[in-house]
């Protein structure tokens, strides 16, 4: 395609064997948008960005394949206009309950947001001492539910590095405050969540 009629054009560098990054440019040369796939053009894989010709952020969502995980976008103010999270959420049919991933307008928050959660888990976690002494990383990830109240129940392990920091793990995320729960479509849902917790 003649590059002087086209409304972008589009340039595609390997950074490395599963990294590769594509950049679109207006006619004027200005960044229309980024992104990064692990096989071109077929897998989408990390932040896509687009951009108005101005050079101020339109749009930012994380991909995978074909799966939006979140969606932002802005008007030229910066202000965000739309948000969107995919998460998964109880949903009753005929019946039976289950969870399905929906997008959602508001994603379960911790009060005070992540660092205010990672402080927590900092000010609250008890290491043995003797896996301490090895000063080896583990993690152990907690799947959870957080009600419609904000409420964390059913914590649950689904992966561990070290079977000894499973009850330390529960305990944390049972002790945890009350969350700020989904919101969809303007109603509170109930929300299964996953958390890595780490020990070092």
């Amino acid at each position: 395609m003649d590059k002087e009629k086209a409304y972008y054009f589009r340039t595609i560098n390997e950074l490395k064997r599963d990294s590769i990054v594509v950049k679109d440019y207006y006619r004027s040369g200005r960044l229309q948008m980024d992104g990064t796939y692990s096989s071109y053009p077929n897998y989408k894989n990390g932040t896509f960005r687009w951009y108005f010709e101005d050079g101020k952020l339109r749009q930012e969502a994380r991909i995978k394949g074909d799966t939006t995980f979140k969606y932002r976008e802005y008007d030229h103010e910066g202000n965000i206009k739309k948000q969107q999270e995919l998460l998964q959420v109880e949903r009753t049919e005929n019946g039976k309950k289950s969870f399905i991933y929906v997008y959602a307008d508001r994603f379960p928050e911790y009060p005070g947001g992540s660092e205010a959660m990672l402080q927590f888990i900092r000010d609250n976690i008890r290491y043995p001492e003797a896996l301490r002494k090895k000063n080896t990383l583990e993690k152990v990830v907690v799947r959870f539910i957080v009600e419609r109240t904000g409420k964390v129940t059913g914590a649950s392990i689904v992966e561990s590095t070290n079977r000894k920091l499973d009850s330390e793990a529960l305990r944390i995320v049972n002790k945890m405050p009350n969350w700020s729960p989904a919101l969809v479509d303007g109603v509170t849902l109930r929300c299964q969540m996953s958390l890595p917790i780490s020990f070092r």
